[in-house]
């Protein structure tokens, strides 16, 4: 039973060997983006699945990104991920807070703070004891406790199966001698000891098997319970989910969905992200020979790439005019792209449109929709900033049906009119909403959000979009149904996962910027980990955030050098192994199995752009297929 939470520095400690490698190797850091802060920070956006307990590998993560420098301008996240999306917004690191209180901030809070805002996070996760948020009734507490505890669910359905299996074959033994008993007693017709024995075993058999039906009808009764515990559309209320996360929020200086919104604008005024590339491309000279001059002036083309305002116009004449039969030498072709591109650095730098963004996905099945709060916010609450607490959007994103109740919101009637107006206006409908919307856990329509921050109108990012994977898994693997079980289970998977491959069906680069974390045999459910689980998930997170980073200026031998630091974890006063002992070195990432998905920001940036200029977008290829054109003939 776990008894004594891990502390902050338990956690550090155990990843510092990875902080520790970056440090060395990359004494200046590494460049993944061209927007920077007053503190000289790089910042990404993120996008994070969710996945219960699994979320603690999110923080292991982002805290590795956060060390080497890297901050996050827009932020999405379903169910676990929505968590740490919003406690990362909500919190500072120790340098942010300081230099807010020098400039007369009202808002940050006298609260200790640490170098990457994922430490106080994990400092607010290493403090909670997760069992507490299994609120409902004892039974069902006890039940799901047991169920997904590090012994394995399969032990404890199997426990319980061969006790009640025992349990039945004793009352069988038991009825048959009290069956036995009663009718040698009755026809025995000598007063003797033979005859009182078989008259005390008919007795002792009764009661017996009293006992026994009579414990199997208490359980029936605790069963039906348990059900009308259960029967309001869930087990658990998250009510002790919610007011946690309500408290920290408050801890830190937002009551309400306008103070979070206060906070944002305070920070982009005092931080003042803005485009400064740390690597400009700067064209090769002494490279002449043009592949448009026939048709027209590279100057004009790059006159163009500055100043057009219709980006697929632009794209449309890069494409048909700049390499139309892509047949120059590749120094030539590098050479016209070195220049386009730092055309478009030109572009970027009249951009002004750099913005903090939120996005925490639920699924309303009311109105049988995706929601992302808080921009649908007004669709909910009409006006009403100052007494709803962000706390409420995760509340209705972690919302995992049956496990905890769905989050319900009763549309009050003052704001009727403006949440009509709304729902008019983002779904264009003049029915507008019921009286009350429900939602569930925002995975059941997207638990990767990776599509919410996509812009097609910049060809070449100024920032990319880090998603962070929980549980390895391999994309688009068949699954083999041969059962009704299999058959739900199927039919669940589809729905979770259709709006998320899609997407990256047709962006196909996004695979560069996205990792897994193989977060082991920890079931996502088990709320009863031990701290060397939570010391393991971080872990986890963190190495998978550190070869991501330094795949692609270091060798494989490194990379599995890394990954053999699982071997020896730093923990309390020993060390511990997260591989299996048959299996050793068992770690899944994609910079491992995955070939051509190394991140590096400078040739990322011009994949994007050769991407936008010379590919087809596969949608268009499906419609082209579709159209049964390019059918073989006969």
């Amino acid at each position: 039973m776990p008894d004594q939470q891990p502390d902050l520095q338990e956690f550090t400690d155990a990843v510092k060997p990875f902080t520790d490698f970056l440090s060395k190797n990359f004494p200046k850091g590494i460049c993944v983006s061209d927007i920077r802060d007053i503190f000289g920070r790089q910042y990404v956006d993120l996008a994070q699945e969710g996945g219960g307990i699994h979320g603690i590998a999110l923080a292991g993560y982002t805290y590795i990104l956060e060390k080497m420098g890297v901050r996050f301008m827009k932020m999405a996240g379903t169910s676990a991920g929505s968590i740490n999306t919003l406690l990362l917004n909500a919190v500072y690191t120790n340098e942010e807070a300081d230099e807010l209180r020098k400039r007369g901030s009202k808002i940050v809070k006298d609260v200790k703070y640490y170098e990457t805002r994922s430490e106080k996070v994990l400092e607010y996760l290493a403090k909670k004891d997760l069992r507490e948020m299994i609120d409902g009734h004892q039974l069902w507490r006890t039940i799901f406790l047991n169920l997904f505890a590090p012994k394995s669910s399969g032990e404890y359905l199997k426990s319980k199966f061969y006790f009640y299996k025992k349990l039945i074959i004793i009352l069988g033994i038991t009825l048959s001698t009290l069956l036995v008993s009663s009718v040698a007693s009755a026809i025995y017709p000598v007063e003797n000891g033979l005859r009182l024995a078989f008259v005390l075993i008919t007795i002792l058999s009764a009661v017996s098997v009293a006992t026994i039906l009579a414990w199997l009808f208490s359980r029936l009764l605790i069963g039906r319970l348990m059900y009308r515990f259960a029967e309001f559309l869930g087990i658990n209320p998250g009510d002790n989910f919610e007011t946690w996360i309500t408290n920290i929020l408050v801890e830190n200086g937002i009551e309400n969905t306008e103070d979070l919104n206060k906070k944002f604008t305070e920070e982009s005024d005092v931080f003042n992200p803005q485009y400064n590339p740390c690597d400009p491309i700067i064209p090769k000279e002494g490279l002449t020979h043009s592949p448009v001059q026939s048709t027209a002036n590279m100057d004009e083309i790059i006159e163009k790439v500055k100043t057009e305002p219709n980006v697929e116009n632009l794209i449309s004449e890069l494409r048909s005019v700049l390499f139309p039969d892509k047949s120059l030498e590749e120094t030539d072709a590098e050479h016209k792209l070195d220049l386009i591109m730092n055309a478009f650095e030109v572009r970027l730098r009249q951009e002004k449109s750099i913005t903090r963004e939120l996005v925490i996905v639920s699924s309303d099945i009311t109105h049988e929709i995706k929601v992302e709060f808080p921009g649908m916010h007004k669709m909910y609450w009409g006006n009403d900033y100052q007494t709803v607490s962000p706390a409420k959007y995760v509340r209705a994103s972690m919302s995992v049906p049956i496990f905890y109740k769905p989050f319900q919101v009763n549309f009050v009637e003052g704001q009727m009119e403006t949440i009509r107006e709304e729902w008019n206006k983002i779904m264009k409908t003049g029915a507008g909403p019921k009286d009350q919307a429900i939602f569930v856990d925002g995975g059941l329509l997207s638990n990767f959000p990776i599509n919410v921050f996509y812009n097609p109108d910049l060809p070449v990012p100024r920032k990319p979009t880090f998603g962070i994977r929980l549980e390895y898994q391999e994309d688009y693997q068949s699954t083999r149904i041969n059962d009704i079980m299999g058959l739900a289970g199927s039919l669940i998977s589809t729905m979770r996962f259709f709006y998320d491959r899609e997407f990256a069906l047709k962006h196909d680069l996004y695979k560069k910027t996205v990792r897994s974390v193989d977060t082991g045999k920890i079931h996502w459910l088990n709320f009863y980990l031990h701290e060397q689980n939570k010391i393991e998930l971080f872990f986890r997170g963190a190495l998978s955030a550190t070869i991501f980073l330094a795949h692609h200026a270091i060798t494989d031998e490194e990379v599995e050098k890394l990954i053999n630091e699982g071997n020896h974890v730093a923990f309390r006063k020993g060390t511990f192994s997260i591989y299996d002992n048959q299996k050793k070195n068992d770690f899944r990432t994609e910079d491992k199995l995955k070939a051509n998905l190394v991140f590096e920001w400078q040739s990322y940036k011009k994949e994007r752009l050769k991407n936008r200029i010379y590919n087809e977008d596969l949608k268009d290829n499906i419609k082209t297929q579709a159209s049964m054109k390019n059918l073989p003939s006969k």
